[in-house]
């Protein structure tokens, strides 16, 4: 079997575990606790009794029906209604690398300093990093003179356990999609994106679109295509309210609290988000004991977006430490 293929792969080398999800088995959250479960298992095997239980379970258990219940299902209510209308959005431009190549940056900050900057502005740490993305991308656009006639739209996936406390490990987030406003002014883009937060943040928001992805999945005609047929017409609809409707992502983990005898043996947590067909450039990131890591994956040769974007942080006075996996 290709593991490529798999819904979740584990690898490891030298002193580094990664475990790949396809995005429909778990999120961020069920990818956190099995992670946390296999380390778990190793430092078991070394002699290391986890008492701790915080986001783990024993590996020596049978899994709880509960952890695989389906949360989308149980939050919809089938009557708001999808408050937000897709659009089609810039996509950034660039030499495609080969389908097995991903270049990944990541850059290591005190989280601290990160924490007081966006407070100093008012915003979020999500909310700060969305708009430096936005104004990264609209700063590329600008030098290269590229159209401007559709609209840089960052994704911003929301954890929907702090509206619906659930103990489902499945995929349990809905989207945001946050505008640029066209400009390169940086205190204008943050502004503006404070304000797409409070308006989408919200209840109200999120249970119009789980209700039109529920009511797209109980779809009779849809149920009772033939399954060939049923994967064009998903691709189709991936294609148009999904990959077309986003120019790049932030997704932040938040703080990553494994069991505290985790501390004196895990020293770093990465996110990174995977190869997109029409997604150039993505953006995730956790910190973890004081430390925040944002990591840049992109599909393309051309690193300016990237290049912006860890240099508006260090204009606005954060340290940042960066590596990657690859020199270009």
């Amino acid at each position: 079997m290709d593991s490529r293929h798999a819904g979740i792969r584990v690898t490891y080398f030298d002193y580094r575990i990664s475990v790949d999800f396809f995005h429909a088995v778990t999120d961020g959250s069920g990818g956190i606790v099995f992670l946390n479960t296999l380390v778990g298992a190793y430092l078991r095997l070394k002699g290391v009794e986890i008492k701790d239980k915080e986001n783990y379970l024993d590996d020596r258990d049978k899994p709880r029906r509960e952890e695989a219940i389906d949360s989308f299902m149980q939050m919809a209510d089938l009557k708001s209604p999808k408050l937000a209308k897709d659009v089609v959005s810039f996509q950034i431009p660039g030499q495609r690398l080969n389908n097995f190549s991903l270049i990944v940056i990541n850059g290591s900050l005190d989280s601290q300093q990160l924490y007081n900057k966006a407070k100093e502005k008012n915003v979020t740490i999500t909310q700060l990093l969305t708009a430096v993305i936005a104004w990264a991308i609209e700063e590329d656009r600008r030098f290269f003179g590229y159209s401007k006639k559709r609209p840089v739209v960052v994704s911003v996936p929301a954890n929907l356990r702090k509206f619906y406390p659930t103990p489902s490990l499945r995929n349990f987030v809905s989207i945001m999609s946050i505008h640029s406003n066209g400009t390169t002014d940086f205190d204008s883009i943050l502004k503006t994106v404070k304000e797409q937060f409070a308006r989408q943040n919200t209840m109200e928001y999120f249970m119009g679109t789980i209700n039109f992805n529920v009511k797209s999945q109980r779809n009779f005609l849809i149920k009772i295509c033939p399954l060939v047929l049923k994967n064009i017409i998903l691709k189709i609809a991936f294609e148009k309210y999904g990959a077309k409707a986003r120019t790049s992502t932030i997704s932040n983990l938040g703080i990553v609290t494994p069991p505290k005898e985790f501390n004196d043996h895990v020293c770093r947590y990465e996110f990174i988000l995977g190869p997109q067909k029409r997604e150039m450039v993505s953006f995730s990131c956790c910190t973890y004991l004081n430390k925040t890591v944002i990591s840049a994956s992109r599909t393309i040769k051309e690193s300016g977006v990237v290049r912006l974007f860890f240099t508006k942080l260090a204009q606005l006075g954060l340290s940042v430490d960066v590596d990657t996996n690859c020199d270009i």
